[in-house]
Parts: C-alpha cells; structure tokens; sequence
C-alpha cells in the first residue's frame, strides 16, 4: 500500500513537470512579443537618470543621425537636415550630423555602431529593433492637410464604374496595383487585409507596382488596373490639389469606427508613423536629452516647415507593426516558422531539456510500474529508481529560473523548487511541505490576496495567467511577481490542488514606472512649453492687432488728402481747355498721389500677408483681354526707354481662367516693371505657357465643366542683372538692389509681396540671374480654365469721356465730415447733371433721407455724432426710405469694415481715394443709367494731331542730312533718340524750333506713323 502511494505521488509529480513544461513553454513561445511592446529591449540593462547638466568641457562630440534615404539622398537631406540642425542648436555640448541610410550601406553602419540614432520607417525600426536592439524614444507627428496625426493605414478602392467589384473578395482574377514591394503603406498593409479576407497573391491576375503613389491613383483612374493601395490620405491630398475628383472612386472594406479621430479614407488597421530611435550603444543621458529636445518642438520651427510635420510625441507601440510583417514573413521574419534545427534547440534550449528530462522520468516511472506487475521481487529496486527519478526531476525544477510551487485543495503547500524556498526564507524545498501562505514571509495582506486566487482557480477550474502582484521578500524587500496558477486534477478529473510559476519581473516594472513618470513628467513639460507658446501667440496677436489699428489709422489719415489731390486731378484733367503745359503738370500730379497710394497699397497688402489676413477672390479672366491690358501698360514704359518689349504663347492658350484678377495683375506688373526699370537696352519678354491638361472637376456654382492646367508665367529681360549676394536679398521686405538711382524709383515691397502671393496662389517665385545679361523671374500656378468665355474688352464709346446721362436727372446725396471729400464729390457728378446734397455727419444722413428721398447716398463711415454705419443700419429699418441705393466711400480698407458695411445694407463699397472710372461704373448698375458720351470728330491716325493742325508756325526743315538721320530713328521706332534729335535741332538754330517741337509732341505720344509721314514731307525725291 505504501508503495502503491508512492507511485501515486510520482504520477502526480510527473503530472506536475508535464503541465509546468507545457505552461512554461507557451509563456516563452510569447516573451519576446510582450517585451517588443516596451521600449527596452530583453538582456539590456535600462538606466533611468535626470537630464544632464550642459557639458562644462569645451569639445564638441558629434553624434550620427542616420535617416533612411528612400527617395534619394537630396530630398533626404533637403527634408531632414533641419532637423538634424535643430538638434544641434537645442541640446549644447553635441553636434549632430545626417548619416543616409541606404538598403545596400545600413547593415555595415550600424554593425558598426556608425550612428547612434535612427530615423526609420516602421517596417525598418521593426528590423532594427528585432535584429540590432535599437529603442524608440519618439514618434513622429505628421502633417496631413494640415492637421496632426500619429497613426496611417492604406486604403484599397477602385474605380466608380467598377461595380463589378464590391467587395475584397470580387478581387479574385482582378489586375491591382501597390506602389512598392517593401513599401509598407503602399503594399504590405494592404496585403495582409487581402490575406485575411482569402484573396492571396496568386488569387489576382496581376500585380503592377506604380512607384509612387500619386502613379497608382492615375492608373486605377484611367482603367489600366481594376484596383489599387494607397496610404492614407493620398486621394484626399491629391483632391485638394485639384488632380483628381474623389467622386471618381470607391474604397473597398472601409473602416469608418475612428470617426472625426481620423477622417481619411481607410481600408485596413491603423499603424504608428515613423519612430526617432537611438542604438543600444548610445548614453541614456543623451537619448532623454533628444527626446525631450523632439517633444518640445515647436510647430512653426524650420525644422517643422521642412519635414512637413507638426512635431513629435511619445513612443508609440509598435508592435502592430511586429505582427503585420511577422504575417507576411518579410524581413526580420522571413524566416519565421522555418526554424532549422539548430536554431529552435538553441531558441528552445530550457524548456527541451526540461521537458525531456521530465517525459524521461515519466517513461521511465511508467516502464518500472509495468515491469513491478510482472515482477513483484524487483519493487524495491523501482522504488530506488524512482527516488532518483525524484532527485533528478527535483535538480531540473530547482535550476529552472522561474519559482515553482503546488498546492492542495486547502491552499497547503506540497512542494516547490529551490527558487521559490528562498525567496519565501526557507533553507529548502522540503521545508515548505505543509505550510500555508500565512507561514511565509508574504504580508497578511499578500496571502490573503494569493489565497483568494487560489480558491477562485480551484472553485471555477480555470486557468488563470499573467497576474500581477506584489510580494515581499525574505530580505524584506518589495517585489513584482507574474503569476501564472493552474488547477490540479486526480485520475477522475477532480480539482485537488493548483500548481503554479511566477518570475520576478521587479525590473520590468520598475522600467514601466519610470517610463510613466517620464511620459507625465514630460507631458507636463509639453503643457508648460504649450502655455509658454500660447502666451507667446497671444502676445503676437495684440502686438499684430495693434500694428494693424496703426497700420488702419495711417492708411486712413493719408488717404483723406488723397482724396482731394487725386480727385481734382480726375476733375481738371476733363478740362478741354487746358494748355499741353497745364496737362503734363496735372499728369504728374495724378500720377505722384498713385504712387504714394501704391506704397499705401503695399505696406497693408505685407502686413496682412504677414498676418495671414490676406485672402483671394477668384473671378472668370478673359485671357486675351487681361494679356492686352498688361501690354498696353508695359509697352508704353518700354518705349520711353527705347526698349522692346514682347509677349509670347509658347503654347496654344485656354480662352479664360479662374483666379484673382487684382492679384495676378498686381505679381505680373511688378515683374514687368522691374524688368523695364533695370534693363536699358535690349528687350523685356512675357512668355506664357500651359502644361498638360489634369483631370477634369465640376467647380461648385458654375454650370460649366472645367478642367485644371498649370500655367507658366516667366519674365526675362536682357537688364543689368544680379550677383548671388543680391539674389538672396531682393525677396526682403524694403529692399533693394541696383545703383542709387533705380532704387529710388521702388519702394522694395514689390518682390516681397508678389512672393507672397504667388504662394498664397500655389505656386513658388523664382529667379535666374547673371550680371550684365539679365534676370528671368518665373513663376507656376495651377488655374481652373473656361474654355469659352465672352470678350471682355472694354466698349469703344466706354474709352471715350462721359458728359451725361440719359432720362430724368438723379438726386444722390452725399456724406462726408471733411469738406473737401464733398466737394470731390459734387464736382465730379454735378457736370455729368446729377442733383447733388450733402451732409456733414450721420444724423443729417438720415435726417436728409427722410426729407430728400434721394435715389442714391454716398456716404462716409467714420464720422462724428452718429457713424456711417449706425445711419445706413436706421435707414434700412425706415419703410419709406429702406430701398435707397446706398454706396459707402470710406478711408478704411479693412475687410472688417468691409463686410461690415454690407451686412449693414450697403449695396456697395469704394475706398478713397475715389476712382472717377469706378464711381461711374457703381452708380451706372444701382441706377440704371444710360450714359452719352463726347462727340470726338473722326481723323485718321496717321494724320497730325488738332492742335498741330490750327498751328500756324511755319516748319522749316533742315538740311537733308538731318532728315535722313530722323527718318532712319522713326523708322526703327526710337522715341526717345528721335527727341533727342529734336533738342538737338534747336540748339542747332533756332528756326528749327517749331518742326522740333512737333517732332517731341508726336515722340512724347508714340506716334510713330505720324513722325514718318511728316519727315517724309521734307525728304528728298
């Protein structure tokens, strides 16, 4: 009987070894995947220290940043060196420098411990974590469309017409496209979705990879493949660019459960963005140095801009990654459930040689029972051999590093290993038998926890593993465990006991808890440098709104005398009596207050580009009228410098566009007018041209079907030209290149504001330049187009000036505290036969309304005792006068009062100073007017002007030589030489004075034809 009992508990022992085996085995089958979650690596030790203090020694060290150079090693540099910099410049003591990662240089690198920090895609960091022990430190924040986002997947979509395929698996037999083998957005994500919908590779009919991602958009679009794989957010980027219409196309296994988080179309799982990471052999010090330096980035830094992100953050997970390509067996597990011999004993070395030693003993024990039944004489030698069965399974269980223990129903201690003896402050294994938890060297508190696990496995006779607790040990110090416990079952399948292992994973913890408190400390620091960058915005913001008011008031306060200098400018210059002499001074005067507008113009254009207040109105263009418009407006300032100017279609033009008409014309002729400036001979050229057509969009509002080209404007001239040092200046707000004299003519806003718009269109200006030969400013936008849109060049009789009007005469009643801006006013119109009253404040206005019933008020906004604003919002709200036209004509050019003034019930708004042209044309809509214009006789063009032909000068010609030489001027078209020519005959005699002073007359108008024919009088036969 007592031997039979002995056999029993060599069974249950046995029984013990096998389910310890086999739980040990599946709890190492899963430790390196647990451990790939954190951010250290298994057998390296983790150092926790305080940032360091700035290096007191002089040396700089150079640390080795190696960034994986997919797309070339310029754009990798041009991306990531200002990264790479701000490093450098935040964290003293270091100079940081860019290694690139190639495919066929990375292993010797880093083998070598030739960079300390890397900067990989995930499916990379997966290698260099797996294979070389790398640790990430921080993930990447990317900026798409303009907001953050740590996470991407892919999305797999189709065509719209395809309805042929709905679902993953119609792919079957299908042609599909990816970007790359190894691209991990742009194939491997999309893969492994495939897979597990049941469509493997050898299921299509065809893989093409495209290259890039943008390739494989345009071949699903055309129908060169049935499908394709993207990352996120490339069909959404590509629409916003206008390439392609999202309508177009149909995403396959959509996953819409993150909702707002992520609001890109997708088609598989999420995975964390590219991970910063250091090498095993680089100093922890260092490392949290740079993770901090990464986290507290700011948004707006250089390094930001060029990277295209908006920061960095925590170390995401990335054992997401892990498992995709674990799934696919691609590098680092290409190999994976393929182990060779070899490799699996060695992987696998504890638990073989533990399991075989306990299936050993089991057979063995097994072998000597059978045998004891046949031979009863040789029991005493099996109990023999089963005592050193004992002691042989007993040295496995006490060299296993893990602590071992079993049970009974009562939570009584049967056994356990020589790990677990010593850490509960016992001498041995045996001494443990019949003791409870409460007899150890565990905490009250901790046995009753461990008892009460206890029952609850043996009571629902389950499982339960991976439970963490605390423990105290024997030499009183706290420690982790994970426990794994298991009920224990007799022959008949009854719970008798629990047999359990746990592992000390004190330092694992301990990692986990500094980690949180380095992720809460620097969270902490985040939000302080947050609260620091928005204080700082703040302050940006009240020092930029009052740059703003103060920028409001000067533009205000000098276009008050604007007003009068350029409105009896306009007034004077319809006087047909005035003398050439009279003309030309007005023409000066006119042409100085545009000027000083101008300037005006520009430093509020700047100072909303530099507050991003700036926005563009897009309108339909008539090319061909636009282009005239800008040709008339540089060839008359070519050819007072004798210069030639042309414009050249390069290729074959749409009729119209749609863009910012002011805007556009504002960037051309500031180019154009440069070019004039700094060229004295040779010629100015505008060329433009259009590249491919894109792919066609329906424009909200507008019936017509219109296609996207990207047009190239470039202006080249043969002028004085620039040196490197100047090229890097001239984009600089005030400044300017070239002598003194040329710089007096610019104000050094122009290429800097031009620039900017140029930007805010899409585009990027750019130049070319050599000294003495001549610059070539370029630039590419790319624009809706109209392919048929009305001419709009201006009416014939609308060129020539207005006299009145038609039907019965308009009362308009005009609004203003400065006396002089009235009288602009009444004068302007009162010839063309308006009724003009006037008041001086916004009380009157309304008084008047009420009174007057006017047809039209012009009003002002800012005025004394009641504003423009709160006399226009009464009136709206008078029954008897609420449908008077309203026209406000303000100082201020902020859009602010702008949208005020409308909102308020103005039909319309003028900036002063007052545009003659502009009125005329606001008030010809409200008021449907019928304009009559001036009578001008008909005379040919090659005739001599009026004032010419009542002269009664005599025109005396001198010698024939002379005339020979001005005929040859006139006939190459030098105005300017053929007046100097003529200053040349007066003081040659004064008789030649009145045939010179014609000669100037017609040169100063351009009239080319008219020269010609009056030299041709005095020509020989």
């Amino acid at each position: 009987m007592k031997n039979n009992w002995h056999i029993y508990k060599f069974k249950i022992l046995a029984r013990f070894l096998f389910l310890i085996a086999t739980t040990s085995t599946i709890f190492f089958k899963f430790t390196p995947f647990s451990l790939s979650q954190e951010i250290l690596i298994p057998n390296q030790k983790l150092e926790f220290v305080k940032k360091a203090d700035v290096k007191n020694n002089s040396k700089i060290e150079t640390i080795k940043v190696g960034v994986m150079a997919i797309r070339g090693v310029d754009r990798t540099r041009q991306k990531w060196q200002p990264t790479i910099d701000y490093l450098s410049d935040n964290i003293p003591g270091y100079k940081f420098q860019l290694v690139p990662l190639k495919f066929d240089n990375i292993e010797e690198l880093i083998t070598n411990n030739q960079v300390d920090f890397v900067l990989p895609n995930p499916g990379m960091y997966v290698e260099l974590e797996w294979v070389y022990g790398a640790r990430r430190i921080a993930t990447l924040q990317n900026l798409r469309l303009g907001k953050p986002y740590t996470q991407f997947g892919a999305v797999i979509f189709r065509h719209k017409d395809r309805t042929d395929i709905q679902e993953l698996k119609d792919l079957k037999g299908k042609r599909f496209m990816a970007v790359s083998k190894i691209a991990f957005g742009g194939w491997q994500m999309a893969c492994e979705t495939l897979d597990k919908a049941g469509i493997k590779s050898r299921h299509l009919k065809e893989i093409k990879f495209g290259g890039s991602h943008d390739a494989v958009v345009y071949r699903v679009l055309d129908g060169s493949v049935d499908a394709g794989t993207v990352r996120t957010d490339t069909l959404e980027r590509m629409a916003q660019e206008g390439k392609i219409n999202l309508d177009d196309f149909v995403i396959l296994n959509p996953q819409k459960q993150h909702g707002d988080k992520f609001p890109f179309a997708l088609s598989t799982q999420l995975y964390p963005e590219w991970p910063f990471a250091m090498m095993p052999h680089t100093d922890s010090e260092l490392g949290e140095q740079v993770a901090i330096a990464l986290i507290e980035m700011p948004s707006d830094t250089p390094a930001a801009k060029a990277g295209k992100y908006q920061g960095w953050t925590i170390p995401a997970n990335y054992q997401p990654v892990h498992d995709i390509l674990r799934h696919l067996k691609v590098p680092p597990y290409q190999y994976w459930g393929n182990l060779t011999w070899g490799e699996a004993i060695y992987q696998y070395r504890y638990w073989l040689g533990f399991s075989s030693l306990a299936i050993f003993g089991l057979t063995y024990s097994l072998v000597y029972l059978i045998q004891g039944k046949r031979n009863e004489a040789g029991l005493i030698q099996a109990q023999e051999e089963l005592r050193k069965s004992k002691q042989l399974l007993q040295l496995v269980m006490d060299n296993i590093p893990q602590f071992i223990f079993w049970k009974d129903r009562n939570s009584v201690y049967l056994g356990c290993n020589q790990n677990l003896a010593t850490a509960a402050g016992i001498e041995n294994p045996e001494q443990i038998v019949n003791k409870t938890d409460y007899d150890l060297a565990w905490k009250t508190e901790e046995a009753d926890f461990y008892r009460k696990c206890d029952r609850r496995v043996m009571e629902s006779n389950t499982a339960e593993l991976g439970i963490v607790e605390p423990q105290l040990q024997a030499d009183g110090k706290k420690a982790w465990i994970e426990t794994n416990k298991v009920p224990l079952h007799d022959a008949e399948g009854k719970v008798i006991g629990i047999l359990g292992t746990f592992q000390d994973i004190t330092v694992r913890k301990e990692a986990e808890e500094a980690l949180k408190r380095s992720k809460e400390e620097l969270e902490l620091r985040v939000a302080e440098r947050t609260n620091e960058l928005a204080q700082a915005k703040e302050k940006a913001e009240v020092a930029n709104q009052a740059k703003s008011e103060f920028l409001s008031s000067m533009s205000h306060e000098l276009r008050t005398p604007l007003n009068g200098i350029l409105g009896y400018a306009q007034i004077l210059r319809r006087d047909r009596s005035l003398t050439p002499h009279q003309s030309k001074g007005l023409k000066i005067i006119h042409d100085s207050g545009n000027h000083l507008l101008t300037l005006i113009n520009d430093i509020l254009d700047l100072s909303k580009i530099e507050a991003r207040k700036l926005e563009l109105y897009p309108t339909d263009i008539h090319l061909e009228t636009f282009l005239s418009g800008l040709e008339g407006i540089i060839k008359m300032r070519a050819m007072e410098k004798d210069i030639k100017f042309q414009y050249q279609a390069l290729t074959p033009l749409p009729a119209g566009m749609i863009a910012d008409e002011k805007r556009l014309r504002q960037v051309l002729l500031n180019l154009l007018g440069n070019a004039v400036k700094f060229t004295d001979y040779g010629r100015v050229t505008l060329n433009i041209s259009t590249k491919k057509k894109e792919v066609a969009t329906l424009e909200e509002n507008n019936s017509n079907f219109l296609n996207r080209q990207t047009f190239r404007f470039e202006v080249v001239d043969t002028g004085i030209g620039m040196n490197p040092q100047q090229l890097n200046k001239i984009f600089q707000a005030f400044e300017q290149v070239g002598d003194k004299k040329r710089r007096e003519q610019g104000t050094g806003l122009g290429l800097a504001i031009s620039r900017q718009l140029v930007e805010l269109m899409g585009g990027q200006l750019q130049v070319t330049s050599e000294l003495e030969k001549g610059s070539t400013f370029w630039f590419e936008i790319t624009l809706p187009v109209v392919e048929t849109l009305k001419n709009q060049t201006t009416d014939e009789r609308e060129q020539r000036q207005i006299v009145g009007y038609q039907g019965e005469r308009k009362h308009i009643l005009v609004v203003d505290d400065k006396d002089e801006n009235r009288l602009v006013l009444q004068n302007m119109l009162e010839p063309l036969g308006f009724k003009i009253s006037v008041a001086d404040d916004g009380q009157q206005e309304i008084d008047f309304a009420q009174k007057l019933k006017p047809d039209c008020i012009l009003t002002d906004l800012v005025m004394p005792v009641k504003t423009g604003f709160e006399a226009v919002k009464e009136i709206r709200n008078l029954p008897e006068v609420k449908d008077i036209v309203i026209i406000a004509i303000s100082a201020s050019v902020l859009d602010m009062d702008r949208e005020k003034s409308r909102i308020l019930g103005c039909d319309s708004f003028l900036p002063k100073p007052v545009d003659q042209i502009k009125l005329l044309a606001v008030l010809q809509e409200y008021l449907q007017l019928d304009w009559i214009y001036e009578e001008i006789e008909e005379s040919s063009s090659d005739n001599l002007t009026t004032t010419e032909a009542n002269s009664t000068k005599i025109l005396i010609a001198p010698p024939s030589e002379e005339m020979e030489i001005l005929y040859e001027l006139a006939m190459l078209g030098s105005m300017k030489k053929i007046r100097e020519r003529a200053i040349y005959l007066e003081k040659l005699d004064k008789q030649y004075e009145p045939l010179a002073d014609k000669l100037k007359e017609l040169a100063q108008g351009f009239q080319e034809k008219a020269i010609v024919n009056l030299i041709e009088q005095y020509l020989p036969n």
